[in-house]
């Protein structure tokens, strides 16, 4: 679930207060930009083929500032798509998180250097409320006494396969 594709997240700009609503907003926006690049290449597409049938190709020329930024919409419409589907990731560990006392920060969200990073934001953002990270490795309910030596002794058996 974290950045493994050497592709760099802006955490502050998925992991919010709002997320639920932040990630409904990033999909809408990026259906609505996606359709209108859609419609609007599909559309200059036409009228490139009527200009050029009537008044030579000449005029096509013209046509490529819109279809740029027809292009430009169609990348922003990616992010956008991008940003809600990274969102509802981490939505869907939080909602899976909030089921238990304890969790191995790797089982939920993987082994890469950034996770504990990413669950400090969830619980600075209030997404975890009422948990705390522990030892880098563990996010276990505040109302539980999870000592470091308990987080690690967790860790080490779920990384030597024993539940």
């Amino acid at each position: 679930m974290a950045n493994t594709v050497g592709v760099k997240i802006n955490y502050d700009k998925i992991i919010r207060p709002d997320m639920a609503n932040c990630i409904k907003k990033d999909k809408i926006k990026s259906r609505l930009l996606g359709l209108s690049c859609i419609v609007s290449a599909g559309l200059f597409a036409f009228i490139g083929a009527y200009v050029a049938e009537k008044f030579g190709s000449a005029l096509l020329a013209l046509l490529i500032v819109p279809a740029v930024t027809f292009i430009l919409g169609a990348v922003y419409a990616v992010r956008f798509s991008t940003n809600s589907a990274i969102g509802q990731a981490y939505l869907d560990a939080v909602n899976e998180i909030k089921l238990r006392d304890v969790v191995v920060l790797a089982e939920m969200m993987g082994e890469h250097p950034d996770v504990p990073m990413i669950a400090q934001k969830l619980i600075e953002t209030g997404n975890l409320e009422g948990y705390e990270l522990v030892a880098n490795v563990v996010l276990a309910k505040t109302s539980i006494s999870f000592s470091e030596s308990d987080a690690t002794g967790v860790y080490n058996k779920y990384k030597n396969g024993e539940n």
